[in-house]
């Protein structure tokens, strides 16, 4: 693992010393490794991908139907990070996040005291202005936000630049903003390109951070970029209405229930959120109309429930829109696996950008229990030996077979760092431990939602005799300082009650002494049972069609592939991407030509089922 900086730890640290828990920054991103293809992990080879032809005016991007990494069709470079989970209010769904982590996740640097210098680049591709003169007025437009959601606060060095390549060849900086100032807003600027020595066809612009290389550190938040012709300083409105922001699980307690324990729920509708949210923003100066709606379909793609409303939407404002809540069928399904599939969109007359009109979600009822949304924002770890346990409960006894654990790679270096997996039937004084088993060696899996199932040696029959109210808790215990760091969602409290303080599912015990948490967040830690799942977004149906059975080529792919069944049936393909959202669906033969170039640059998955059998199987493909 790579060990991040001292003067980083002492930060940190000195917020919670008494309190024995530490939150740090993330020092590696599982989502951008994942990405890195196999040509490219030979040697140090820093090729940039997906160079290709001009482009012409408008460049108009606001990275809503991106992941993980920008569009190849509009930029050169892929080192920022593509999400929705560290901006706080953006103007729309997703954004371009500059921080100390490289192409690969990694960090720029973590030699000396203190790294610092330029780290992520964002470049266009070449865009002709050949044709422009002075009198069209061009104009650069963008969205900057300091901080968000990142835990690293910002210094006062930290800038984010923009350069433009003049017609000799030459980077030209142009613009710069000191990124301390106005955190966690977002604000837009304009600079005009106004000389000539720019007006040529292979004009390009490009968005450079200098900040701390250490690390996921010091971030800065870049939204909806526009380069035009016909603007002017004040030009400072987009005519649009866009969703921006994913919205929260349909569940009050969870992000994730086992089917069963759902349904054995003395109520199950009761753990439905009383209202169906979606956040809406006007990027306009002039209040509009639109229509706003949901619909909800099940595993099967069946229609559950629909609603719709009309809203008034005022200048500049964002609001989070509710709708009637539905009822989930509890007899259309067998008591293993549920999905509920949510298309949320809203739509007005007056929007010229229709592509952040809209996304969806998936609502798995599978066979583990998620407080988490399965995205890291931080990492959480204890600053001396000591437990930490997080409780859950069941409405019928089951068999807890496993644990899905994000491990975050830290500061420290945990390779060789064992710790002991435990099941508690109580903590505090009466502290009672069922079950533990020892993990030899923390697994970085490296890839997409970063999760490790550890298989429990003997499955824990969780019963009410041996656990009152069927209530356990699973955690870790520890011998050492920091030989344990869990992925940490800061996005937990969506799920908290606006009055509760701390969460009351969390605990740790140091000294000897049981507390609750200082902190509104969970550490990334799942207990799972019954049957076991691969993947945490799907529980695969019994019947299953050979991997070996489907095969997707070329893969990586940059615009179109080809997908083979080894069968004569009819199939249903659907391609999602790690987030739940459905990118494409329909129904066909065993060989199928798919054309993916208007898909984001990241990481899908592809389902595919034989609509006779019910055979399953699943598939990932990389679009560059």
């Amino acid at each position: 693992m790579i060990k991040r900086t001292l003067f980083i730890f002492c930060v940190v640290y000195a917020q919670a010393v008494l309190a024995q828990e530490v939150i740090s920054s993330l020092v590696a991103n599982p989502f951008l490794k994942n990405l890195r293809p196999t040509s490219e992990r030979i040697g140090n080879s820093m090729r940039i991908l997906a160079v290709s032809d001009t482009i012409l005016l408008p460049f108009v991007d606001d990275f809503s139907t991106s992941r993980i990494v920008p569009d190849t069709l509009l930029w050169i470079d892929r080192s920022v990070y593509i999400n929705n989970n560290f901006p706080i209010n953006p103007p729309s769904t997703n954004v371009a996040t500059f921080d100390g982590l490289d192409r690969y996740g990694n960090p720029y640097n973590i030699t000396g005291n203190d790294p610092y210098g330029f780290a992520d680049t964002l470049t266009s591709k070449a865009i002709d202005l050949s044709s422009v003169i002075g009198a069209d007025s061009v104009y650069l437009s963008f969205f900057i936000e300091p901080q968000g959601n990142g835990l690293d606060s910002l210094q006062s060095r930290d800038s984010i630049y923009v350069d433009f390549y003049n017609q000799f060849g030459i980077w030209e900086r142009i613009w710069r903003l000191n990124s301390r100032g106005n955190i966690n807003v977002f604000n837009q600027y304009l600079i005009a390109v106004k000389d000539a020595r720019f007006y040529h066809a292979g004009f390009r612009f490009r968005f450079m951070s200098r900040t701390g290389l250490a690390g996921n550190l010091n971030q800065v938040h870049l939204d909806y970029v526009r380069l035009d012709r016909f603007r002017n300083v004040n030009d400072t409105l987009i005519n649009d209405i866009a969703i921006n922001g994913y919205p929260r699980s349909l569940l009050k307690n969870y992000r994730a229930l086992p089917w069963k324990q759902f349904k054995n729920l003395a109520n199950p509708q009761s753990e439905m959120i009383d209202s169906v949210y979606i956040r809406v923003r006007n990027l306009n100066s002039i209040p509009v109309q639109a229509i706003y709606q949901y619909k909800a379909s099940d595993y099967g793609f069946n229609l559950i429930a629909q609603d719709s409303n009309r809203l008034n939407l005022k200048a500049y404002d964002t609001v989070m829109y509710r709708l009637n809540k539905f009822a989930i069928p509890l007899t259309t399904s067998p008591d293993t696996f549920f999905m509920i599939r949510m298309k949320y969109s809203v739509n007005t007359t007056f929007d010229l950008n229709l592509k952040n009109d809209s996304l969806e979600q998936l609502q798995p009822f599978s066979n583990y229990i998620a407080y988490d949304d399965g995205n890291a924002e931080a990492g959480y770890m204890l600053s001396s030996a000591g437990k930490v346990a997080i409780r859950f409960q069941l409405q019928k006894p089951d068999t807890l077979k496993a644990f899905q654990i994000f491990f975050n790679q830290s500061e420290f270096d945990t390779r060789n760092k064992p710790c002991t997996l435990a099941v508690w039937s109580k903590i505090g004084s009466a502290e009672t431990i069922i079950r533990t088993q020892v993990l030899n060696q923390q697994v970085f899996t490296g890839v997409v939602n970063g999760f490790a199932t550890i298989v429990l040696d003997t499955p824990q029959f969780i019963d009410p005799i041996t656990f009152s109210n069927l209530e356990f808790y699973i955690g870790w215990i520890q011998g050492t300082a920091y030989s344990v760091n869990l992925g940490l969602d800061v996005h937990y409290n969506q799920l908290m009650s606006p009055s509760a303080v701390v969460n009351s599912n969390l605990n740790y015990n140091v000294f000897g002494v049981w507390s609750k948490s200082l902190y509104r967040a969970i550490p990334m830690i799942r207990p799972v049972l019954g049957s076991m799942v691969d993947d945490p977004l799907y529980v695969k149906p019994v019947n299953k069609i050979k991997k070996d059975d489907v095969k997707i080529y070329p893969n990586p792919v940059l615009n179109q592939f080809t997908i083979e069944v080894n069968g004569n049936g009819f199939y249903r393909y659907m391609v999602y991407d790690f987030t739940g959202k459905i990118h494409l669906e329909f129904t066909g033969a065993n060989h199928q030509e798919i054309n993916v170039a208007a898909f984001g640059t990241g990481a899908y998955f592809m389902r595919v089922t034989d609509t006779t059998s019910g055979e399953t199987a699943f598939v990932q493909f990389i679009k560059q």
